[in-house]
């Protein structure tokens, strides 16, 4: 199964259930999109206190390309003044082939993988999960 993952990195890392946000030496929060044939995900990740925020969309609403498109306005519009860096990642071998992309980036880290086509990457030694729920 064809699938990306788009990575973006922000300045900052914060906090949801404390309402809290502070620069960044090193990693910080991101923003990432998954975006394969059967679904789309948006999901934010809030660096400390390692807190997953995910959001599905309708995969059917766009093409990959537009999805993309999408998704790198829809981070630039948002949290513009807090981007430090976007990766795109793309696997035409389903997990197995965006796990060796991840490996070989140099990136590190873990691709979670959950039910229903989400999934996410985090930082070695890390155990991000859901813990709070948007408002």
């Amino acid at each position: 199964m064809k699938m990306t993952l788009i990575i973006c990195f922000l300045t900052v890392k914060s906090s949801y259930l404390e309402n809290t946000e502070v620069p960044t030496d090193g990693i910080g929060d991101t923003i990432q999109w998954v975006i394969t044939d059967q679904s789309v995900w948006r999901v934010k990740t809030f660096s400390l206190d390692e807190d997953v925020h995910p959001y599905k969309l309708s995969a059917q609403k766009f093409s990959e390309a537009e999805w993309i498109d999408f998704a790198q306005s829809n981070n630039a519009k948002h949290y513009g003044d807090v981007v430090k860096t976007t990766l795109i990642f793309t696997s035409m071998s389903g997990l197995q082939g965006m796990r060796e992309q991840l490996s070989t980036s140099g990136l590190g880290g873990m691709l979670n993988v959950e039910t229903d086509g989400l999934m996410f990457w985090s930082p070695e030694g890390t155990s991000y999960r859901t813990k709070s729920q948007p408002e």
